[in-house]
């Protein structure tokens, strides 16, 4: 995927620096994986495809994206460092003070991304974030109830949640965003079988 890792690090920067000045404060782990989700699902909602594209597991406090937590992919770069303190409860996020480059998204990202910062405005604290969280991220129900507490057997299921949506909108429409943003057809096959792409030249 072009520029895939340049997406994800400048969301995450632009993400945490509008958190630290509103709450003078830099933001927790928690409050990126809940950015992070949040913005790949309300994409997924709306135009068949998701922003960062993370697998996401159902944890206790909200959807969790696997590569981050397990694999530590994204916790360190130029733009930010995921900084673990003795002690602190929970690992923050701190910003390097460079200004993150946003031409790596759309309008309609760019919308999501910002509905989002602007409700986090109005939050004051973690048990807010979290029922947010558990309120708007609705797959995360399914999976946190069916869960076996093993690493991939809660997976967040988007299919399920996506495909009726899918079946009232315009797929023409939604083949063509997703190509714009993939790389390979190859990809899109495996990863969105759902849309039947084979069937549309």
């Amino acid at each position: 995927m072009f520029f895939q890792k340049e997406k994800i690090e400048n969301g995450i920067s632009y993400f945490i620096q509008n958190c630290s000045k509103t709450h003078k404060a830099n933001p927790y782990k928690l409050y990126v994986y809940t950015f992070l989700a949040y913005v790949d699902f309300k994409h997924l909602e709306k135009y068949g495809v998701p922003v960062f594209d993370f697998t996401y597991t159902a944890m206790e406090f909200g959807p969790v994206p696997m590569e981050m937590h397990f694999d530590k992919m994204f916790t360190q770069s130029d733009l930010y460092e995921f900084v673990d303190r003795p002690k602190e409860e929970e690992i923050t996020v701190r910003s390097s003070g460079i200004s993150p480059d946003m031409d790596y998204f759309s309008e309609n990202e760019m919308d999501i991304i910002n509905d989002l910062i602007v409700k986090l405005k109005m939050l004051r604290n973690t048990e807010a974030i979290v029922d947010l969280c558990h309120n708007e991220i609705k797959p995360w129900e399914k999976a946190w109830n069916e869960k076996d507490r093993t690493r991939n057997q809660n997976v967040i299921n988007w299919k399920e949640h996506i495909i009726p949506l899918i079946d009232s909108k315009d797929k023409e429409y939604i083949i063509e965003k997703i190509t714009d943003y993939y790389s390979t057809k190859e990809y899109l096959l495996d990863k969105y079988d759902y849309l039947d792409l084979e069937s549309i030249e």
